[in-house]
């Protein structure tokens, strides 16, 4: 939880045209088990606790694989790949 503090640092309350940013992860190989894309690692958070929103992951209408957080209030949602999102990216 303090790596999604520290990102929702980062990012939070930003402006209409910042509301949500996909964070690199998704279940699409092995639906329930989200990994981060960048090297196929699983992600250390339960489905349905935080940093989810309430009923989060639910994989709605068997289309959303990717997840992305809020930034008005931290929490991450799954959505469809396909939707267009701003990015956080992991810089060494």
């Amino acid at each position: 939880v303090s790596n999604n503090s520290f990102l929702y640092s980062r990012v939070g309350n930003k402006g209409p045209y910042f509301q949500k940013q996909c964070l690199g992860i998704s279940d699409s190989i092995d639906e329930g088990t989200f990994r981060y894309q960048s090297n196929g690692e699983p992600v250390p958070f339960a489905h349905h606790s935080a940093p989810w929103l309430a009923k989060e992951p639910n994989n709605g209408e068997g289309i959303e694989d990717c997840a992305d957080m809020s930034v008005h209030n931290g929490k991450w949602n799954d959505v469809s790949c396909d939707t267009k999102k701003f990015s956080i990216c992991e810089s060494t």
